[in-house]
């Protein structure tokens, strides 16, 4: 078990600092209080040289007095602090820790920690185990810690060469991998020693570890329900960038700690299912179970029917500020022409499978050109709403894509905002999917988001009216075009927009033929 170590000189003057800020107005007054009695109680010093400055410090000390009785009395919501990075923060994260730890005797205190590189948040807490083992704290009693840390099985089912960085030696991720596994290990060592410690075996202390499936995208420290630290991932120079990121703090009487506190408390949720998601393979690898990935993106889908109703709407009536046109009435138009410049049939004897039609508007377009439409929608309320929309020449097919059993081939096929919601491991299967469906120099339109760097993971759903996650695979232009003329597909034509109406997302897509 760590030593526990001395605090260093600049942790004393940290310290003491801290001390002079929380109790100035009190050292103020009691000094100045002092000084005005020695001034009455000696002679000589009794002029006002000597008396003022005392009096001014009692006047200043009064007036500071009734600012803080007026914040108390009317509180005004205190902003959000951002620390440089997590070590500037790590102080008053263990202040924080000592104040509820200490306060807390009945109820059990939860504090969840969500760690990405755990090799730096992890010592914050081995220092303040330290601290309750060697009883060189006040008692602590009934708290339990819970600890989230990447799963190392998941990095190692990852090529991150191709997900981030060409000369990511594969060789160089393994070292890596090996080392973080190693850490874990040891972690696992040092929370059954501190758990069966005398003082946390007594005083109901719990130390949990809990391995997750997903990418870290940031890391936060929720100290009860009162404090709350965090700060986001970044990938730089073949690195995860954490702790070293700006660190932002929310207390309890923030106007905004609420909602901040909602949405870790929900990745935190998602994060103990992303540990269900997985089955072990023999390879030692894991891989994302499609039916559990794609039953928890369908349940996304089916709480956001009404986002999607009313952003159609937008789409009918909001006017561009830049081209001035209803962006879908443009992508329906580009399809049309595609359709007839590559397909020689009739618009009657062309037929299309949809992939996702969300609340159909691009379906109506579509239909209204007498295409002959199969759409497949995998969520039920989804499902339900277009039922009710009685759009011709439209057959609406309840399944998953994958799993769904054609009974035909399609001259056209539409994949919108599809191809991001599976894992990369199944990308292989989807594409060959979609070539199987098609006829003899049939052709697909594909688009997704465009992306920097690639990532894929659990993602909260940008812009929707309530708490949604989903699983979302973020595209690079090359990554895409890989999977494309992997699959065995020509590339027709291929353009990025941004979507005014849609967070200014810039998406890209792919007119692509079956070679």
């Amino acid at each position: 078990m760590a030593n526990h170590e001395k605090h260093t000189f600049e942790e004393r003057v940290s310290k003491a600092l801290e001390y002079l800020k929380r109790n100035w107005s009190i050292i103020v007054a009691s000094v100045s209080f002092l000084g005005c009695l020695v001034c009455l109680l000696v002679p000589q010093l009794r002029k006002p040289e000597y008396v003022t400055p005392f009096i001014f410090g009692i006047a200043n000390t009064i007036f500071w007095t009734l600012v803080d009785i007026k914040l108390k009395l009317f509180p005004v919501d205190s902003a959000k602090v951002t620390f440089e990075s997590l070590p500037d923060a790590t102080g008053r994260i263990l202040e924080n820790l000592r104040e509820l730890t200490f306060k807390n005797r009945k109820n059990q205190l939860e504090i969840n920690i969500i760690s990405g590189k755990a090799g730096e948040i992890f010592p914050i807490l081995q220092n303040f185990f330290t601290e309750i083992a060697n009883n060189n704290t006040k008692a602590v009693k009934n708290v339990t810690f819970t600890l989230y840390c990447i799963n190392p099985n998941f990095l190692n089912s990852l090529d991150l060469s191709r997900i981030y960085d060409q000369s990511f030696s594969f060789s160089h991720n393994k070292d890596r991998i090996n080392t973080y596994k190693d850490y874990v290990t040891y972690m696992e060592s040092e929370i059954r020693q501190f758990s069966n410690h005398e003082q946390f075996l007594v005083n109901n202390i719990k130390i949990e570890l809990i391995l997750y499936n997903a990418y870290p995208n940031f890391y936060a420290f929720m100290i009860g329900d009162k404090y709350i630290y965090w700060g986001n991932f970044t990938w730089v120079q073949k690195e995860f960038k954490g702790s070293l990121n700006p660190c932002n703090f929310l207390s309890s009487d923030s106007s905004s700690f609420a909602t901040e506190y909602k949405l870790l408390t929900s990745e935190i949720s998602f994060f103990k299912d992303s540990t269900r998601i997985f089955i072990n393979m023999q390879d030692n690898k894991y891989l994302y179970d499609y039916r559990q990935v794609s039953s928890l993106n369908k349940l996304a889908y089916d709480n956001l029917v009404q986002d999607y109703v009313e952003k159609n709407q937008l789409y009918k009536t909001q006017v561009s500020e830049l081209n001035r046109r209803d962006q879908l009435q443009e992508l329906s138009q580009y399809l049309f022409t595609q359709i007839s410049t590559n397909l020689s049939a009739k618009n009657s004897d062309i037929s299309i499978l949809e992939i996702g039609p969300g609340a159909g508007y691009l379906t109506e377009l579509l239909s209204k050109r007498n295409y002959k439409i199969d759409a497949i929608e995998f969520s039920d309320n989804f499902y339900n709403y277009l039922n009710k929309q009685s759009i011709k020449n439209l057959n609406l097919i309840k399944d998953d894509f994958l799993q769904y059993r054609a009974d035909k081939f399609y001259d056209v096929l539409l994949a919108i905002s599809f191809i991001h919601l599976y894992p990369s491991v199944h990308l292989g299967l989807i594409f060959q999917k979609i070539r199987t469906v098609l006829k003899k120099r049939g052709i697909a339109y594909i688009s997704t988001s465009l992306h920097e760097f690639s990532n894929e993971g659990y993602f909260r759903k940008d812009n929707a009216s309530q708490f949604v996650v989903r699983y979302r695979k973020l595209f690079t232009k090359e990554e895409l075009e890989y999977y494309i003329t992997s699959a065995h597909f020509e590339i027709l034509d291929s353009y990025t927009k941004v979507d005014m109406l849609d967070s200014n997302k810039t998406w890209m897509a792919y007119l692509i033929r079956k070679k």
